[in-house]
Parts: structure tokens; C-alpha cells; sequence
């Protein structure tokens, strides 16, 4: 399980297409923190911040649809209210067409392993605890 949790320090480059980039977060001030480090890092993928699975969804329909392209990458908190993470990882793995999107599921400052290996079970490609300072974050979106 250790390739699957990643750090800040030793993120593994992954191989992402020009599609979005997409953050789902129903703290404001975690998109806040977020957005400014996107941009610092100069990635040229699109970001995409949104606050809830539902959102999420509506932006697979559109992907559905050739509406819009599909993510390079989704970060996915699992503590949002209504659906968690886990939650929306689970529907979005049982559409085939979205079986190989990205999806590293993030959490607040909980390190549990019960987190990692539901994360690990509903098949998310990694595990991230939330950043504790911005310049982690723009490490992170300049390394993956």
C-alpha cells in the first residue's frame, strides 16, 4: 500500500492527458488555497474546482456527452456532506467509460488506515492527506 500513499515530498510524476484537472471540496477556503497554488505552479492543464459529488456528476455528463474533455486528474475529499468521497468514488468506478480517470481521494489531517484501504478498495489510484502548507500543494501540482 506504500506506492499508494502519496506525500509531498516524493510525489511520483503520473501520466496525465490535457484534460482538466478537477477538485472536489465543499470547503471554500480549501478551493481558495487550492486555485492559488495551481496557479503558482504553472501546470497548463485546466483547473476545475467544484463543491460536491453532485457537481462532479454533471461534469461527467458533459464528458459523457463530448461536451467537455475528460479529467487528467480528480481530487476528491471523502468529508463533504450528503455523499462523502467514498460514496462518489463508488459511482463513478461502476460507469465503465470512467473506470480510468485519475482519482486520488484527499482527506483533512486524518492519516487512518481504515480511510487508505477504502480508498484502496473502491479503487482510487492514491491517497493524499491534505496539504498543511501552500507551497506542498505547489510542489504537488508542478511534480505529478
Amino acid at each position: 500500500m506504500e506506492s499508494f500513499e502519496l506525500n509531498f515530498e516524493n510525489i511520483q510524476p503520473l501520466r496525465l492527458n490535457s484534460g482538466p484537472i478537477v477538485v472536489v471540496d465543499d470547503d471554500p477556503a480549501e478551493l481558495v488555497i487550492i486555485k492559488k497554488s495551481y496557479e503558482k505552479s504553472k501546470r497548463t492543464n485546466p483547473l476545475i474546482c467544484l463543491n460536491s459529488g453532485t457537481e462532479l456528476h454533471k461534469l461527467l455528463e458533459k464528458v459523457q456527452k463530448n461536451e467537455t474533455p475528460m479529467p487528467a486528474l480528480v481530487l476528491l475529499d471523502i468529508n463533504m456532506p450528503n455523499k462523502n468521497g467514498f460514496d462518489i468514488l463508488e459511482e463513478i468506478r461502476r460507469r465503465p467509460e470512467f473506470v480510468n480517470v485519475p482519482i486520488i481521494i484527499m482527506i483533512t489531517s486524518s492519516d487512518l488506515k481504515k480511510d487508505k484501504e477504502q480508498a484502496l478498495k473502491l479503487k482510487a489510484n492514491g491517497f493524499l492527506t491534505k496539504a498543511t502548507h501552500l507551497h506542498e500543494y505547489i510542489k504537488f501540482f508542478r511534480e505529478i
